[in-house]
C-alpha cells in the first residue's frame, strides 16, 4: 500500500478545524481515469483524473500521502461477494458476454452495468483503494484516509446493481472490524492456537452477567514505536510488511525472525500482534491511574523475544506492560502459571532487581526446555529469577502447597508496586498440549490469592488449547477479579454446544498421576524460600491500604500542543516519568490529558476488557478486552544451563530510564516444539 504515485508528498499533518492536525493518506491510480462505461452512460471515471488535478493545483497533495493501491485480489473480494459471481467479473468481456446471457441477467449485468474493457481490473483498483485506506486506519499511521473512486455502494453479494459491480465499502468495513475483533484471526489450519477462545470466553462473561460490573474497553491499537519500546525495528517492520503472499519472497527473513511452522504468517498478522499488545498495555496504564485489576485474555503472550518470535508468540505485550508499569512503580512482579516456561520475560529482565519474575511451569523435555531451578538472575538480577520445576500429573493441592508459600514469601521480601499475573490455560487437566491435572478452581485460586494483596493486579491469557476449557477458566477467573462465585450451572450462550455434554462451568479433572513426589516438592519448596531469604527486604508498602490517587486534571483541548498526539494505547497521556517516592507511588502528576472513554458493555462482538468497575469490597476493577546457576540438588529440576549470553539485554536501572543493551540470540538448541505434545 506504499507505493508512492506521481506528485505524492510527506505524510504531512494537517490542521482541522478544531486546530488539531491530523495525518491524511490519500489513494489514486492514474489509470482509473482510463476506464470507460460507455457511450451516452452517465458514470465517467474521468472524473477522478479532473479531481487529482485539482488537488495537485491547489497543492493539496503536498500536505497528504499520495499511495497507488495495490489491486484486491479475488480473495479479497470474495471476503463478501460470492466465488462465482467474482469468476464471472473476471472472465467476462466485451467480446464473449453475448456467449454469456444467462450469467448476464443471473448477476444483473447490462445496461446500468455494462460490460466494458478492463472491467475486473477497474473493480479491483477502486477496491483495493478502499481496502488499502482501511488498513492505514487499522495500522495507526493516519487518521484519515480517502479514496474518491470509491463508493460504489449498490453492489450486492452476487450482482451488479446502480452502476457498481463491486462493493468497496463493505470490503473496507471487514477490514476495519479485524482490528475490533480479535477472535476472527486465525492461524491456520490443524494450529492449536485459537483466538476464537477469546470470542467464546467474552460470550460467557455476557451471559453471566459480569459485563455488567465492569467497564467493557476497546483496546487501542498498539503503534509501531510502542512495540519498539521492546522489539527490535526492523523485526517490527518485518512483522509489519509481510504477508501470506509476500512471505516466499522473504525466505531469509522469516528464519532470522523464527517465523513458519509455530508462528506462521497469516491474514492480518500485525493487526493482531497491535491489538493484544495494545489491551496490555492499555490494563498497565489503568493501573498506573488507580484501578485495582486489569484484565486482557487476549494478552500473555510470553514466548516472544526482542528478535524473534517463538511458541505461538510474536509480540511480547507482558514485557511492554511490565515496561509501562515501571513508569509508576519501583518494583513490579510478574508471575507466570502457563505449562510453559514464561522464558521470553524472563529473559527481558534477567539483569534488573525491578522486576521479579517467577514461573511455575513443566520443566524437561518439553517446550521452551528453559526454566532450571538454579536460573536465578544475573548481575543486579541475581535472586530475582525465581523458576518452580514441575513434572507431569500435578494436581490443585500439590500446585497450591508450593504456589502459596512461594508468593507469600515473595510478596513480602520483594513488596512490589504492581502484579502481572499471567493465566495461560494450558495448565489445566486436559489441555491439548499440556500435562498437568489442575481444575479450574485449582487454577483460579492463583488468581484469589494475589487478589488478597490488594496490590494493583494486571491479569492476562496466554495458553490454553482446548478452547472450551480456556473459556470456562477465563470466565470463572473474571467472577474472582470481581468477587463474585458463579454457577456451576452455565447459561445459554452463542457457544453453548461446545460445552456438552453436561454444560457445567467445571469439569472433573482427570485421574492421571501425579508424578510429583511430595520430597521432590519439599524440596523445590525450601531451595526457593532458601534463596528468597537472601534477598534484602524491600522498604515498606503497604498491601491493605492504598494511598490516594493525585488528581488527573483534564486540560482545556484549545490550550494542548496541536503537534503533541495522544498515545494511542493509553487512555491518558503525560509528561517525562516523574521519580517515586521510596513506596514506589508517585508524588505528584503534573500535565496530565485523559481521553474520553466509552464504555461498551453491550457490544456483541466486543473481545477485549479493561474492567474499570466497583469489586465487592469496594476495591475497583479495570479489564482490557497479551542467568545465573547454582548447584541443585539431586531429584529437583535442572538443566546444565549457563549465564545467558544476552542477559544484559535489558538492564532497567531507575524509573522511567531504560537501558538497553545491543541483543545476542541465546537459542537453545533443539528445543522441543510447541507443538509437540508431551
Amino acid at each position: 500500500m506504499d507505493a508512492s504515485a506521481g506528485g505524492g508528498g510527506n505524510s504531512l499533518p494537517t490542521a482541522g478545524a478544531d486546530g488539531a492536525k491530523r495525518r491524511v493518506c490519500y489513494f489514486y491510480d492514474a489509470e482509473v481515469g482510463n476506464y470507460y462505461y460507455g457511450q451516452g452512460h452517465p458514470m465517467k471515471p474521468h472524473r477522478i483524473r479532473m479531481t487529482h488535478a485539482l488537488l495537485a493545483h491547489y497543492g493539496l497533495l503536498d500536505q497528504m500521502q499520495v499511495l497507488k493501491p495495490h489491486p484486491a485480489r479475488d480473495r479479497d473480494l470474495c471476503r463478501f461477494h460470492a466465488d462465482d459471481y467474482v469468476a464471472f467479473l473476471r472472465a467476462v468481456t466485451p467480446e464473449t458476454q453475448l456467449d454469456q446471457i444467462r450469467s448476464l441477467r443471473r448477476f444483473n449485468v447490462g445496461e446500468d452495468c455494462p460490460v466494458f474493457d478492463g472491467l475486473y481490473a477497474y473493480c479491483q483498483t477502486y477496491a483495493g483503494a478502499s481496502v488499502g485506506a482501511a488498513v492505514k486506519l487499522n495500522h495507526g499511521t493516519h487518521d484519515i484516509a480517502i479514496n474518491w473512486s470509491g463508493g460504489l455502494h449498490h453492489a450486492k453479494k452476487s450482482e451488479a446493481s446502480g452502476f457498481c459491480y463491486v462493493n468497496d465499502i463493505v470490503l473496507a468495513i471487514l477490514e476495519l472490524l479485524k482490528l475490533h475483533e480479535v477472535g476472527n484471526y486465525y492461524y491456520g489450519q490443524g494450529h492449536p492456537m485459537k483466538p476464537h477462545r477469546i470470542r467464546m470466553t467474552h460470550a460467557l462473561l455476557a451471559h453471566y452477567g459480569l459485563l455488567d460490573q465492569m467497564q467493557v474497553l476497546k483496546p487501542h491499537p498498539a503503534r509501531d514505536r510502542d512495540l519498539c519500546r521492546f522489539h527490535a525495528d526492523d523485526y517490527v517492520a518485518f512483522l509489519r510488511s509481510v504477508t501470506p503472499e509476500t512471505q516466499q519472497d522473504q525466505i531469509r527473513a522469516l528464519k532470522r525472525f523464527n517465523v513458519g511452522e509455530d508462528c506462521p504468517v497469516f491474514d492480518g498478522l500485525y493487526s493482531f500482534c497491535q491489538t493484544y499488545a495494545g489491551g496490555s498495555v492499555g490494563g498497565a496504564v489503568k493501573l498506573n491511574h488507580g484501578h485495582d485489576i486489569a484484565i486482557n485474555w487476549a494478552g500473555g503472550l510470553h514466548h516472544a523475544k526482542k528478535c524473534e518470535a517463538s511458541g505461538f508468540c510474536y509480540v511480547n505485550d507482558i514485557v511492554l506492560a511490565i515496561l509501562e508499569l515501571l513508569k509508576y512503580h519501583q518494583r513490579v512482579l510478574y508471575v507466570d502459571i502457563d505449562i510453559h516456561h514464561g522464558d521470553g520475560v524472563e529473559e527481558a529482565f534477567y539483569t534488573t532487581d525491578r522486576v521479579m519474575t517467577v514461573s511455575f511451569h513443566k520443566f524437561g523435555d518439553y517446550f521452551p526446555g528453559t526454566g532450571d531451578i538454579r536460573d536465578i538472575g544475573h548481575s543486579k538480577g541475581k535472586y530475582y529469577s525465581l523458576n518452580v520445576p514441575l513434572d507431569d500429573g500435578i494436581d490443585d493441592e500439590s500446585y497450591q502447597s508450593l504456589f502459596k508459600p512461594i508468593m507469600g514469601k515473595v510478596m513480602e521480601v520483594f513488596r512490589p508496586g504492581a502484579v502481572v499475573l499471567q493465566c495461560g490455560a494450558d495448565s489445566l487437566s486436559g489441555d491439548r498440549l499440556g500435562c498437568f491435572n489442575l481444575s479450574i478452581r485449582g487454577h483460579a485460586e492463583c488468581v484469589r490469592f494475589m487478589r488478597s494483596f490488594n496490590v494493583p493486579l494486571l491479569l492476562l491469557g496466554g495458553g490454553g488449547y482446548t478452547i472450551r476449557n480456556v473459556a470456562r477458566c477465563w470466565c470463572y477467573e473474571t467472577g474472582v477479579a470481581l468477587g463474585h462465585e458463579l454457577t456451576d450451572k452455565m447459561p445459554p450462550n452463542e457457544y453453548f454446544e461446545y460445552f456438552g455434554p453436561d454444560y457445567t462451568l467445571h469439569v472433573a479433572p482427570s485421574n492421571m498421576e501425579n508424578k510429583n513426589t511430595r520430597q521432590q516438592l519439599d524440596d523445590i519448596r525450601s531451595r526457593l524460600l532458601d534463596n528468597l531469604s537472601k534477598l534484602r527486604h524491600a522498604p515498606s508498602v503497604q498491601f491493605q491500604e492504598r494511598p490516594p490517587e493525585a488528581e488527573l486534571p483534564e486540560q482545556d483541548e484549545d490550550q494542548e500542543d496541536p503537534d503533541e498526539r495522544h498515545h494511542a494505547d493509553s487512555d491518558v497521556e503525560m509528561d517525562d516519568v516523574k521519580p517515586l517516592d521510596d513506596s514506589g507511588r508517585r508524588s505528584s502528576i503534573q500535565n496530565v490529558r485523559v481521553k474520553r472513554e466509552s464504555a461498551e458493555t453491550d457490544a456483541a462482538d466486543q473481545l477485549l476488557w479493561l474492567m474499570c468497575a466497583q469489586r465487592c469490597d469496594g476495591n475497583r476493577v479495570a479489564a482490557e478486552h497479551t542467568k545465573g546457576t547454582e548447584p541443585v540438588a539431586d531429584g529437583v529440576g535442572s538443566s546444565k544451563q549457563t549465564v545467558p549470553t544476552d542477559a544484559s539485554a535489558m538492564a532497567i536501572d531507575e524509573p522511567g530510564s531504560l537501558k538497553v543493551e545491543p541483543d545476542n540470540s541465546n537459542k537453545l538448541q533443539d528445543q522441543p516444539s510447541v507443538h509437540q505434545k508431551p
